[in-house]
């Protein structure tokens, strides 16, 4: 009998179930998706039952395949977070899930703000981190300054990754990270002062585990999982972004870059002696495992904007026909016609290195001799000074960034990457980072196994390198001086939105 191990990739609108061997090999995939509401007022929502289908088609996907889900040894996840809803007594949601995307808790990030310092932050989070309205502390507060009655009825505030494990296991439980900034980083408790800040008992946290602890075994017969095992494990799993990291870097020797892409895209640098003194200014430093740090940010300008323009502006016919026209046109793109031409890729604001809800996308030196493959190209560049204004603020530049996710299938992109940021590019076997890091920690739970070096070396390789272009740094530096300048420029205007 062959034996799995299933893992969930759950983004922002689609997720990913995917099969692997007990010896680590990625078998097979499955896919499904789900809405994302964008409502008035900057609010972003999301049906919980929607989600929930949309894992099950994932599976269904799987199951079309031929594979035998009654021999999955272990379940766990990777998952997008501060994707909030609450549920009530009877264990239902009472909200919709109120997504990363998000804005209506501004107010709150301004109210945070001025009853704690960035100091007061690290010393109680036991991280660095920078409040948005994403995070459960603010969105607490929110629910505690405009729906109080609501919020008083409530079980749980849960993220999406909790909905999950409950449909399955019956227990509420989530992981330290998930609860970044309301519960300490190395104790996994309840930070009083911040509990207290959101006038919220704490009553309302699930219960916290390790990532690779278990949560519950399988149920019998539960909805759409019904040829899974009962009693089978489920591990309690991770975000995405930590998940993705394992999955790309293992635990290495020293320190090595990443580069999670997706619609938005996770850049940073994990390593086991990161400098004591070293101040995050815009970006995350949150202890990940076995004494491992990961200094990161976030910018929302990834994926996202180059499918905005394939979709919205290049493409003629379908996108896929627009990707393959536009792929093999860029190779004839001389920089010397696009030197000027500067894109700001914050379509949808920005997060890191800083916070700008209004920010948005600009084309700046546009003249009658560009066609779309150049602004193609001005896209992908101004997401490049994204991640490169994030990665000049890390306490190291590492000689090599592994790059995983669906826009890693993009050589040019990755090529450009290597020479906008010096580094050399590497790219993951696989672009399911997500559900590989997943399968490393159940893969730790089923063979009792916490040092994770082991289970990771054999399961992160990488197949191909993008090497910096010398000659290509000097373009770079004064283009990216440059896009820094426009953005400092139009600010203020961004305020104003």
């Amino acid at each position: 009998m062959e034996a799995y191990i299933l893992t969930f990739d759950v983004g922002t609108s689609s997720c990913k179930a995917a099969l692997f061997s007990m010896e680590g090999r990625m078998l097979a995939t499955g896919r499904g998706s789900y809405g994302v509401n964008h409502l008035p007022g900057g609010r972003v929502e999301q049906d919980p039952a929607e989600i929930l289908r949309g894992i099950r088609n994932a599976l269904n996907e799987l199951r079309g395949q031929g594979y035998a889900l009654r021999n999955v040894q272990a379940i766990s996840f990777s998952s997008q977070i501060a994707a909030h809803c609450l549920v009530d007594a009877a264990d239902r949601p009472m909200t919709p899930v109120i997504s990363w995307m998000d804005q209506r808790a501004i107010a709150q990030v301004d109210a945070y703000n001025a009853a704690f310092t960035p100091e007061d932050t690290a010393r109680l989070t036991g991280m660095d981190m920078l409040i948005t309205p994403a995070h459960t502390i603010t969105k607490l507060r929110w629910f505690s300054d405009n729906q109080r009655g609501l919020l008083e009825k409530a079980k749980h505030i849960v993220q999406v990754k909790e909905l999950i494990l409950h449909a399955l296991t019956g227990e509420w439980v989530t992981d330290p990270t998930s609860l970044k900034g309301m519960v300490n980083q190395q104790s996994g408790k309840p930070i009083p002062e911040i509990v207290e800040f959101t006038r919220c008992p704490d009553r309302l946290l699930p219960r916290v585990g390790m990532p690779y602890e278990e949560a519950g075994r399988v149920r019998p017969d539960v909805e759409g999982f019904e040829d899974l095992q009962p009693g089978t494990p489920v591990v309690i799993g991770w975000n995405d972004m930590n998940a993705a990291c394992l999955g790309m870097c293992g635990l290495p020797e020293g320190s090595v870059g990443f580069d999670l892409t997706g619609t938005s895209e996770h850049l940073g640098v994990m390593m086991n002696d990161m400098p004591g003194d070293f101040i995050c200014r815009g970006v995350n430093r949150v202890p990940f495992l076995q004494g491992y740090e990961v200094c990161y940010g976030v910018t929302s300008s990834g994926g996202q904007a180059l499918d905005w323009y394939v979709k919205k502006v290049f493409s003629h016919g379908s996108v896929p026909e627009g990707y393959a026209e536009l792929l093999g046109q860029l190779d004839g793109v001389k920089r010397s016609n696009v030197e000027k031409l500067i894109f700001l890729p914050y379509l949808e604001g920005e997060r890191n290195p800083w916070n700008a809800p209004g920010g948005r996308g600009v084309f700046f030196g546009l003249n009658g001799n560009h066609d779309r493959v150049d602004m193609a190209y001005a896209v992908m560049e101004g997401v490049c000074f994204a991640l490169r204004a994030i990665y000049e603020r890390m306490p190291v530049h590492p000689e090599s960034l592994v790059v995983a996710g669906g826009a890693a299938r993009n050589d040019a992109w990755n090529r450009m990457k290597a020479d906008c940021l010096g580094s050399v590019c590497r790219r993951l076997h696989t672009t399911e980072a997500g559900c590989n890091g997943a399968a490393i920690l159940a893969m730790s739970h089923l063979r009792g196994e916490r040092d994770l070096r082991q289970i990771a070396r054999g399961m992160t390789g990488t197949i191909r390198d993008w090497t910096p272009d010398a000659g290509a740094a000097a373009y770079y530096d004064e283009k990216f001086a440059r896009f820094m300048h426009l953005h400092d420029q139009l600010k203020s205007e961004f305020e104003r939105n």
